[in-house]
């Protein structure tokens, strides 16, 4: 559980009661819904085991002068988007490509965007990603909670849609300029296998490739890795994990 819910003693979705519209932090500031999760998702202690591995690993990379490219799918308001971009844009040569197909997030994403002074190097795509078998979907989604969206309506709580575009990264990545490190987040609520199969040029024309996935929404992403030739690297909260794919030079 994090901080917010900590000092405030309550549950992520009993934040209702906080009006919440702006939050600063050590790692941005972010616009949100007032009375929503989204108070919980930007709070420094959001996943920050992730996080930090996260900037860990690419500001190791940047360091030699590798280039990276952070693709953050399923971004929501950007937490992990505008935090790689703040604290790893000075480092050297880094973009992120963040996806939210659901407007209302898209909307305070691109503000977020802006708001930190990102637009150089952060691009916000208002879609969702799959495996590049259809170019249209419905989102499933709570109010309360806007950052659990999904496009598998059983496994995704709340009644409310809306319809969305949809592509596949191989689609949206050009693989004459990819850089030297290509990172993937994923979070897509049960949806990861497909993103994933959509993604396959990118991860194929890639010299390596990172990943932070999601893993418990839908456990078969974890053997779907495993015999796709990724390798498992660190595990250290119980929603996601790190895998890694390196070409031998």
């Amino acid at each position: 559980m994090y901080s917010l819910c900590h000092a405030a003693k309550r549950q992520p979705l009993e934040l209702r009661w906080l009006r919440l519209e702006r939050v600063t932090s050590t790692f941005g500031t972010f616009n949100i819904r007032p009375g929503t999760i989204d108070a919980a998702c930007v709070s420094p202690a959001f996943e920050r085991p992730d996080l930090d591995h996260v900037l860990a690993l690419l500001a190791e990379r940047i360091s030699v002068g590798r280039s990276v490219l952070f693709i953050d799918v399923g971004a929501d308001v950007g937490t992990y988007a505008i935090s790689v971009a703040n604290r790893l844009r000075t480092f050297g040569d880094i973009r992120v490509l963040a996806f939210e197909p659901y407007r209302s997030s898209c909307e305070l994403l691109r503000k977020n965007i802006a708001d930190n002074d990102l637009t150089h190097v952060v691009e916000a795509r208002q879609m969702a990603l799959g495996d590049g078998s259809v170019t249209s979907a419905t989102l499933h989604f709570d109010p309360r909670e806007p950052g659990g969206s999904g496009l598998i309506p059983s496994l995704v709580q709340g009644q409310l849609r809306e319809d969305v575009e949809v592509s596949c990264l191989d689609a949206q990545v050009d693989m004459r300029t990819l850089p030297d490190v290509v990172a993937l987040k994923l979070d897509v609520e049960g949806g990861e296998i497909p993103v994933l199969m959509g993604a396959a040029a990118t991860v194929a024309a890639a010299q390596e490739v990172l990943l932070l996935v999601e893993d418990f929404v839908d456990l078969s992403v974890v053997t779907y890795l495993e015999r796709s030739g990724w390798s498992f690297e660190e595990k250290f909260t119980p929603y996601n994990s790190f895998w890694s794919i390196c070409k031998a030079q």
